[in-house]
């Protein structure tokens, strides 16, 4: 397979968006931010106009390739929506890209695939938040923090006075602060999908911004986005060297039916 450049993954998409007519489209969605976030295409439209290589890298190297997606957009639109961070979705993938819950392996780590299954959670949708702000509390400085998923991280020191987090402290500014919309969604096995007293086996996909609020539970829907993966907790607060899986969504797939048969508690239906 091909190896692309940084600046060719860049370019391929701003061709790519020029040519295929969707220059307007995503002038309209910045004029609609934060209203609307994101356009959206199909594998389909990649392979019709890049053939296979360039659709393929985009699968072995998605986190990449969607954050230069986003900087093609950004210089399309110009300095006019500088403020604006609008998202490139993938729908439609092939056969080979998609995979049940079950079948996910150490290989699709990292990759951009589609799993189906039937919605058992949806979380409440909360602000999560993205961007901390906080002030040294020795010399009133605000540093920003980009923040990952997990436990807010405090800076390791004031980058005004240069005291360390043992020398100062840092107050959280929640008003200066960006945040998300967050949900957690899970997904499990459909019934005709298990074979004699199996259970349904599951997967949680992390959806935010536009994609939340999207469906609920007993929906039948294709999770496409990124396979990620975390240690477990191993004796002693260790990590383990087995990974628990989750996704990080792309985009959604919602069929045009509710399944009736999938079995839900009262808390499934009301979290």
């Amino acid at each position: 397979m091909k190896n692309y450049s940084e600046d060719e993954v860049r370019e391929n998409f701003k061709i790519f968006f020029e040519e295929e007519g969707l220059t307007s489209e995503i002038i309209r969605v910045a004029e609609n931010y934060p209203d609307d976030r994101s356009i959206e295409i199909t594998y389909g439209d990649l392979m019709d106009h890049f053939d296979v290589e360039f659709p393929e890298y985009i699968h072995e190297n998605p986190r990449t390739c969607l954050e230069l997606a986003t900087e093609a957009i950004n210089e399309i639109l110009g300095s006019s929506y500088e403020d604006t961070s609008i998202r490139l979705r993938i729908k439609d993938l092939p056969a080979a890209h998609n995979k049940g819950v079950r079948e996910l392996r150490a290989d699709d780590l990292t990759k951009f695939i589609g799993v189906t299954g039937l919605v058992r959670k949806a979380t409440e949708v909360r602000p999560r938040i993205t961007i901390a702000v906080f002030q040294c509390m020795r010399c009133g400085a605000k540093i920003k923090q980009h923040q990952n998923i997990g436990k807010i991280e405090e800076p390791m020191e004031c980058q005004s006075c240069g005291k360390s987090a043992n020398k100062t402290s840092f107050k959280l500014i929640l008003e200066d602060s960006e945040f998300t919309d967050y949900q957690t969604l899970e997904i499990q096995e459909s019934p005709e999908d298990l074979r004699g007293g199996e259970q349904p086996q599951r997967l949680k996909g992390w959806t935010k911004e536009d994609m939340v609020g999207i469906v609920s539970p007993g929906d039948r829907i294709v999770m496409n986005g990124i396979l990620d993966g975390t240690p477990k907790s191993g004796p002693g607060g260790s990590k383990s060297r087995t990974f628990n899986i989750f996704m990080r969504l792309n985009s959604i797939e919602v069929q045009d039916y509710e399944y009736k048969d999938v079995k839900l508690s009262e808390e499934d239906k009301t979290r």
